[in-house]
């Protein structure tokens, strides 16, 4: 299985990924898996669309021996046709004495392939994250179940630490695989153009190009003043600094995919 390409999917919550990962997992050749280091749960492996069920010895070796579960039942352990493996990872997994190694082994392997995931507008990021706490629901398959009457309250100082703990979060991860090769993906271009970036996705992992599905829907398609409820006092605090542009209300709403 030496031929197998590795990959990860690196970023944070509410940034499109899943919209990404369902995408890469409609490829015949790619098998991307879910947040394997999620540890909301511990009694859980979120394996994803190619769920399994996991079986002790699967948990026991997680949280035993992390980097030896990766080489053992995460990149080799797949079909015959798979020629590149991946799963998705958050700035904040594994972040546990016990986990923890998994970011070195990561970084060690100097043939490992980055899909950096962001999003542009980190107001809707937060605002998504508000949302999918106070609805409970992360990934959105069908349009029926678009949220299309949520409203929420936002506090512009919480707001603003969100946002700088996401600049904070990607730049460390930017530097901590600044010897890897990295292909940046952007939620807003994903949404407006999923055929031109799926393309480019495709180019940098050297898959076989082909048309890409996606597996979720926009979550929130409402411009942010029907859903802000308090808009008027966002847009006075972000008046005259950086962050006025997330105000700029793009018409493209938000990955179910969320995550």
């Amino acid at each position: 299985m030496s031929d197998i390409a590795r990959f990860i999917v690196l970023g944070c919550g509410r940034t499109g990924s899943n919209l990404l990962v369902s995408m890469l997992n409609s490829h015949p050749h790619i098998r991307c898996m879910n947040e394997l280091f999620n540890d909301a749960d511990r009694s859980k492996i979120l394996w994803g669309v190619h769920a399994r069920q996991e079986s002790p010895d699967d948990l026991e070796l997680r949280d035993r021996e992390p980097v030896r579960f990766l080489e053992e039942r995460v990149f080799t352990n797949v079909e015959a046709s798979t020629r590149f493996v991946g799963f998705k990872i958050f700035y904040y997994h594994a972040r546990t004495p016990q986990w923890e190694p998994v970011w070195l082994h990561l970084r060690a392997d100097p043939d490992l392939r980055v899909i950096h995931i962001k999003r542009r507008n980190r107001l809707r990021k937060h605002l998504s994250e508000k949302i999918a706490n106070l609805t409970k629901k992360w990934a959105i398959t069908s349009d029926r179940d678009v949220h299309r009457d949520v409203t929420i309250k936002l506090w512009p100082h919480q707001c603003i630490a969100s946002f700088e703990r996401t600049i904070a979060q990607e730049q460390e991860a930017e530097a901590f695989f600044r010897d890897h090769a990295v292909h940046e993906v952007a939620y807003e271009d994903l949404a407006a153009d999923p055929a031109a970036c799926s393309r480019r996705v495709l180019e940098f992992l050297g898959a076989a190009p082909q048309p890409l599905q996606q597996g979720t829907r926009r979550q929130i398609v409402q411009p942010l003043s029907q859903i802000i409820e308090n808009y008027d006092e966002i847009a006075a605090a972000f008046a005259g600094t950086p962050w006025a542009s997330f105000l700029d209300d793009d018409t493209l709403g938000d990955s179910v995919a969320g995550r």
